[in-house]
Order: C-alpha cells, then structure tokens, then sequence
C-alpha cells in the first residue's frame, strides 16, 4: 500500500508520527514523507523517504496575531489560521507529485493542511495523527475556513477524517478535547550524541529547549543551565537549534551538544528542564522523569498546563536564574513529582502501541 506521510518543516511535529511511520514502513507499505524542500534533508536523515516539495512565495491573507500575552487566542491563531495558512506555499507540488503517485491513504500532523487537500481532491482516507497532547476539538472545524479557495481549486470539500488518533493517556490530556483514539507514545529520535558518563553523584539534569526558532533561546538555554549548576546538578546542555549559539560561550563544567538521541539519553537523567514541546515532554514522561518546563510560545504553555495538573512538572514563567534555580531545586526535591511521572510511563507502557496503530490506519486503505 502506498501511504502518503504529511508534515510541516517542523522536527517537533515530526517526530511525535515517526514511530508509527517506522511501524508502516516495516510492515511493508511504500511511505513517503510530503514536506517542504527545506525540511527534505531532516527526514532523509530520520530514515524515511521524503518527498520534497517546491516552495513558492505567495502572499497569503492571514490576519496579525493577536498580542503575546493573549496566550489561548494566539495559540487558536497559530493553529486554525497560520499553520493552514503554510500549505499554500507548496501543495501545489504536493498535488502534482501525489497525482502521479497515487497513495491509497494520506496522513497528516495536526496543524499540516497540504495533506488533507490532497485527501480531497485525490478521495482517499485521511488519518490525523497527533503530537501526544490533542489540541481542542473546534480545531478541526475551524481550520480549513481560511483556505477554502484551495479546497475549490480542486473541486472538493475538506475532508472529515477516517480516523483521529493520538498518543499518551487520556489523563493528562485538557478536557475541551474530541473524540479521539489514544496509544501509547513511543519516542523517536535520528542518532545523536551519546550522554559522557557522570562526573559526580550530582544530580543530573538535562536543560534543553527543543528544535524551533526561538530569538530569546540563546539566552534563556543559559539562564537555565546557571540555575541548574547553581543547585549543584551535572548539567547537560542540548542545543538543537543553531539560534542557541556555541557551546564555548557555556560555563566550562556544563556539557554541551548539539543533539543527543533524547529517548537513549533520559533514563540516566533525573529532571528535564524544557520548554513544553510535545516531543520532548513525553520522551520525559514515557521515562518516568519529571520536569520543569519553561514556555515559550504556541501550544507550550497549553502543555505545560496540562504537565502540571498531571502532577509532573512545575511550571516557571520567569526568565531570572534564581527564579529558574528555585523551581529546580523543587523539581529534584520533591518525590511526588518522580512518583506521578512513573505512574504516567506505565499507563503509557499499558497502552496499544504504535504497532497496532500502524495496522488500524493500514486496515482503512481501500482494497481493489
């Protein structure tokens, strides 16, 4: 069966479907990645075939977003009005190349709208397959309205998918959530870095702030990394992204890297000092680890939230080291945060895994 995979140039949107690419993939289905020509090169080196689509530059009637500190209105904005928004500067190659290859089922990441244009004008089943922290059930609705012309363009409607799916347990999800069908989050990562052996018996905390552009990254990454030695922990810096800087301008005793494969790394970690991502939250939680989480936009603070009504991590809006080392001291000090963060990783442990996904979403191709 060949099964079209779409997703943004965005590697924390990514890699939350990647595991259950892998599954299809080992199942036998021909998978291909869609996705913008700039992003080719990271799933390429994920593994997985891509399809790379040409970009073009088109101007596209997306009002202003509302202001920084009206969070849940921006976050709406970003997810029913930006994100669609994006698929305009390559669906068109999408569609050219998915009419000559003709993929009996297309799957796309939550805020992804090429694929599901596709979808329609090609007739096959969608599946939205999502992050591990679903998004509020108007989403769905609400997202297609400003691309409508798109969806005329190819003489159909936005499709309603054959399946919604989404990983990790329903507990810690917000309750303005649709129906959806949950498995167990699985974590993926492209190889990286191995952890050094620990220095000391310290602590060992790991400070990262995820994959995505960020222009006050540099300096809050090391924010984080002082409040964190300031406790005395054996610090691991991740950068992920080039907007961090180099690693020469960190304090001498702190190890830093460029990118580490997160699921091999967090076992020998005891607290994750991050920014919410959904990725990088349920690497931490499938591993039982807790966290203090440092948001800084989109659906990082709706994660974060839900983070900490779960009872895994604390929550720290500040930017000030003290404040910062503060929230870390409570974050290694505190047992029931470790406890509920365990019980989490075997509620996500018990779940169907992404392997019985892959065979649900292969089950709902059509047969000839």
């Amino acid at each position: 069966m060949r099964i079209l995979v779409t997703t943004n140039a965005a590697i924390g949107h990514f890699l939350p479907m990647a595991a259950t690419v892998a599954e299809l993939v080992a199942g036998g289905h021909e998978v291909r990645i869609g996705c913008p020509d700039s992003f080719e090169a990271f799933v390429r080196g994920a593994g997985f075939e891509a399809l790379g689509c040409d970009e073009v530059d088109v101007s596209a009637p997306v009002p202003p977003p509302p202001p920084a500190e009206e969070r849940d209105a921006r976050l709406t904005w970003a997810v029913t009005m930006s994100w669609p928004s994006d698929c305009r500067t390559w669906v068109d190659s999408l569609l050219r190349q998915a009419q000559q290859w003709r993929p009996d089922l297309v799957i796309v990441e939550p805020v992804e709208h090429a694929g599901r244009i596709v979808a329609a004008a090609l007739g096959a089943p969608l599946v939205v397959h999502g992050w591990g922290f679903t998004l509020p059930a108007f989403v769905e609705d609400l997202a297609p309205s400003g691309i409508l012309d798109l969806y005329e363009g190819v003489s159909a409607a936005p499709p309603r998918p054959a399946l919604v799916a989404d990983l990790g347990p329903a507990g810690v999800q917000a309750s303005d959530t649709g129906p959806v069908q949950r498995y167990g989050y699985r974590p993926f990562s492209v190889p990286g870095h191995p952890l050094p052996p620990p220095r000391t018996e310290r602590h060992r905390v790991l400070v990262t702030l995820g994959t995505y552009a960020n222009v006050r990254a540099a300096s809050l990454i090391r924010a984080a990394v002082a409040a964190a030695l300031d406790n005395g922990a054996d610090v691991i810096a991740v950068l992920g992204n080039d907007d961090r800087g180099s690693r020469e301008t960190f304090p001498i005793d702190t190890t830093v890297l460029e990118w580490v494969d997160l699921p091999a790394a967090m076992p020998g970690c005891d607290l994750v000092v991050h920014h919410g991502g959904a990725g990088t939250s349920w690497t931490a939680l499938s591993n039982g680890k807790p966290a203090v989480v440092l948001p800084q936009a989109g659906d990082q603070f709706r994660n974060a939230e839900m983070l900490s009504a779960a009872g895994t991590a604390l929550v720290c809006s500040s930017r000030e080291v003290g404040d910062v080392a503060a929230a870390i001291a409570r974050g290694l000090d505190d047992s029931k945060l470790t406890e509920r963060a365990a019980v989490i990783a075997r509620d996500n442990a018990a779940m169907p895994d992404v392997a019985q996904l892959a065979h649900h979403i292969a089950a709902l191709a059509p047969t000839t």
